[in-house]
């Protein structure tokens, strides 16, 4: 049987049916003031949409609330609102669509394969999350010729096109950041009917891929086992292999897409396979707690366990290395409560004991008192961690996380995969 679901709180309290309606006119409202198209289009689109509130990552409130900060000029919001535009939105205004129109089927390394669906989808987020932040119909209008384009053109890549256990996980960053900005703009009558029901239709083919690819990670023979193998930089510390495919970042990185796809779908079959179902070894939850509180022999310096799976990656000079790939871990496990709790299954509370004490772990690493990594060939890009301090800390809270948070330039702060300006849709509002 599912996890019960007694006394279950929504994150987003903009789920009434008045609040719904209501926000429905507003943003057709806006639509109208910013120039879009005629008030009678907007206003019969925004009648014929069901209302639609965005609650995937950046709520309706949150946005609303951020948006007046950044009017007011606030710290550290309004630059972090100037730097975004220019470095990233400002510029994919002119750029348009590379729809990978087939599947991938090799003669090129897999982690190149998916390049344009990387580069279109992060624009077409980051140009809905300007849209959401400003009522700014330049960008909603690419956004949506982004997703419009992808949507009837484009044909995922299934395991029986590339069978490889990058497949699913290296399309999930793009499948995700597509439903992030649809989860912004579909409600504002910017899609004609046909367009929308073009968005559906692609985003269940790609539900069906990236299903399959979790299903397959779910098989691998060291799930139920104590099978332990050393770290790639050391032969005296041992991890456990099932924490490395449970909690590992495929397995929450396809999690993450799976719900952001099915929420947009209204596919509550996939949403409960990835939240609630018994039978799924990748479960959210418990890829959490296998990702945050697993089975390893510590980093050599007297911490027993490292209360973080990733702790066995070497450095690599093109994806980074041990701290780097830490951070990248608890990231997702982070975003997957937060998504996990805006979809109506509370998981913060609970994981907040664990999440706590990952990034604690990982905090000592970055500051005016930070520790060298525990991997002697490492290099540690702050440019790249920073970032993700902001979700910590608005998830976490903690003056050693606000400390790590503050060491760097959070105007600048940015996740490409996932996220975008970190700065904004994450800095705590209270």
């Amino acid at each position: 049987m599912p996890r019960s679901h007694a006394g279950i709180r929504r994150a987003n309290p903009l789920t009434g049916a008045a609040t719904a309606a209501l926000l429905s006119v507003v943003f057709a409202l806006v639509l109208t003031a910013c120039g879009g198209g005629s008030p009678e289009a907007a206003t019969s689109r925004a009648a014929s949409e069901a209302p639609w509130t965005p609650s995937l990552v950046l709520t309706a409130q949150d946005g609303a609330a951020t948006r007046k900060r950044i009017a007011a000029g606030e710290v550290p919001w309004a630059s972090a609102w100037r730097e975004f535009v220019r470095r990233w939105v400002e510029p994919v205004l002119a750029h348009q669509p590379q729809v990978e129109t087939r599947p991938f089927t090799g003669g090129i390394d897999v982690h190149e394969a998916f390049l344009h669906l990387d580069a279109d989808s992060r624009a077409a987020r980051n140009l809905a999350i300007a849209y959401a932040l400003s009522g700014d119909l330049r960008y909603a209008r690419r956004a949506h010729d982004f997703l419009v384009a992808w949507s009837r053109d484009a044909e995922p890549t299934r395991l029986r096109d590339y069978d490889s256990p990058d497949t699913g996980q290296l399309q999930s960053w793009g499948a995700f950041s597509f439903a992030y900005a649809y989860d912004l703009t579909r409600g504002h009558g910017l899609y004609s009917p046909d367009e929308s029901a073009a968005v559906q239709d692609y985003f269940t083919r790609f539900t069906v891929a990236l299903r399959e690819a979790a299903d397959r990670l779910a098989t691998d023979a060291s799930i139920g086992t104590d099978l332990r193998l050393p770290y790639e930089w050391s032969t005296k510390l041992t991890y456990r292999c099932e924490d490395r495919v449970i909690g590992g970042t495929f397995a929450m990185a396809l999690d993450l897409a799976l719900v952001g796809l099915a929420s947009q779908t209204g596919d509550a079959e996939t949403i409960a396979w990835v939240l609630d179902a018994d039978g799924n070894a990748l479960r959210a939850d418990r890829a959490v707690r296998h990702a945050l509180r697993p089975h390893n022999d510590g980093d050599g310096r007297g911490t027993r366990p490292v209360p973080e799976v990733a702790i066995l990656r070497r450095y690599r000079p093109e994806r980074g290395g041990t701290v780097d790939y830490m951070t990248y871990s608890a990231r997702l496990a982070t975003l997957l409560c937060q998504v996990a709790d805006n979809r109506g299954r509370p998981l913060v509370t609970e994981m907040r004991p664990l999440l706590a004490k990952s990034w604690k772990y990982l905090a000592r690493f970055f500051g005016p008192d930070a520790v060298p990594s525990p991997n002697p060939s490492d290099v540690i890009h702050a440019d790249a961690c920073l970032p993700r301090f902001a979700l910590a800390y608005r998830i976490v809270e903690g003056r050693h996380l606000l400390t790590v948070l503050e060491s760097g330039d959070r105007s600048s702060y940015y996740e490409p995969q996932f996220l975008g300006p970190v700065t904004l849709t994450h800095s705590r509002l209270d």
